[in-house]
């Protein structure tokens, strides 16, 4: 019996090939062809899943040059006008009167601080939630990035003097408001 046991092993053993054995061989081809999982599926936590929704905000309104005429002739606190341009520009081109500076640039967190933060920063009061916001810059860049923010932020009536912005003003026969 042991002889016949030892006889079977050794065939056994013979007959396996030593190379597909060996723990660094190539796996069969049965294995390459079969369909692999995409990375997302193999990791989901790094491919989320974004969805966008086309039904949030409103865009700002676009305000037209006369309109801001009309807006710094007739102030309201429920409505204000803020120049995103950095203080560098104001000094060298003027502003629109009655316009607050914000420096969207060099401050991008500044519709996200707190009132009184806000107000040590810019010396002017943060507008509340119920206030129009209406910004412009030189030429609508940094406007609509404002006005966009803004929306993120909590304000609802935002505006855009953006499509010509302090250049149109200029044009538009404006005066500088120091």
């Amino acid at each position: 019996m042991a002889s016949k046991r030892a006889f079977t092993s050794i065939l056994s053993r013979s007959l396996r090939n030593p190379i597909s054995n060996h723990p660094l061989s190539t796996p069969p081809l049965y294995k390459s062809l079969s369909p692999r999982p995409s990375p997302q599926a193999r990791y989901p936590l790094l491919h989320p899943q974004r969805r966008w929704d086309s039904t949030s905000a409103s865009p700002p309104k676009a305000y037209t040059f006369d309109e801001i005429k009309h807006l710094i002739s007739n102030p309201s606190p429920s409505r204000i006008l803020i120049d995103v341009r950095e203080p560098h520009e104001l000094h060298s081109t003027g502003r629109i009167p009655t316009a607050y500076n914000l420096p969207i640039a060099s401050s991008p967190d500044a519709l996200f601080l707190p009132a009184a933060d806000f107000e040590d920063k810019f010396d002017f009061a943060k507008p509340s939630a119920d206030t129009e916001v209406v910004f412009y810059c030189k030429a609508g860049v940094r406007s609509r990035t404002a006005a966009r923010m803004a929306k993120m932020a909590g304000w609802e009536k935002v505006g855009e003097y953006g499509a010509v912005g302090w250049s149109g003003w200029g044009r538009g026969g404006g005066r500088d408001g120091g």
